[in-house]
């Protein structure tokens, strides 16, 4: 439990506003790719989708990802659309990123009884901003969609890394005992 309350905490204590800026080059599938790990907000808040979801056994380890990933493609599309008042609409981004890796962080700590609808409305509605935060960061040099196809492909590498590192964590807890960790879990 003592780990998993370090990783909990390491999300709070980087409740920062999102940093993530385009720049990462000019060819829209690789920046894609490249901006969801190019501010700590989008790889906390991702990486802490994929360690909660991994820490139940159950359908949760999938749709709670594909929630966040669909609503994220969603947020970006919605974010290449309303460039012209971002100035407006950035302010509220940045909040709801900041919000989103602080609940992560809570519920990898504290949570052992969320129902599948509610993480999926929860994941969904936080990855509204996460893909907004990127639709208005698409560099004005590229075309959208193929940056956007990026985006996801960057994100389901980070949601992946996320379920790997809590499902390796547990995976030394139950058959090693190291980190004397006792998990809120389902698994194992």
């Amino acid at each position: 439990m003592r780990l998993f309350y370090l990783i909990g905490f390491t999300f709070l204590a980087s409740d920062v506003p999102a940093v993530a800026h385009p720049g990462n080059g000019t060819i829209e599938l690789f920046s894609g790719m490249m901006h969801p790990f190019s501010g700590f907000d989008h790889i906390f808040a991702m990486l802490g989708v994929g360690i909660w979801a991994s820490q139940f056994s159950d359908k949760k380890r999938l749709v709670w990802p594909l929630s966040f990933l669909i609503s994220l493609s969603i947020g970006a599309l919605l974010g290449l659309w309303i460039e012209p008042i971002q100035f407006v609409v950035l302010g509220f981004i940045e909040l709801g990123i900041a919000i989103s890796i602080a609940v992560f962080g809570f519920a990898i700590l504290f949570d052992n009884k969320t129902s599948l609808m509610s993480g999926s409305a929860l994941c969904a509605f936080f990855a509204l901003f996460h893909g907004m935060a990127h639709g208005l960061e698409c560099p004005s040099s590229i075309t959208g969609l193929l940056y956007i196809v990026g985006v996801v492909l960057g994100s389901i590498a980070l949601l992946s890394s996320g379920a790997i590192l809590c499902l390796f964590l547990l995976y030394l807890r139950k058959n090693l005992g190291f980190f004397g960790l006792n998990v809120n879990s389902d698994v194992g």
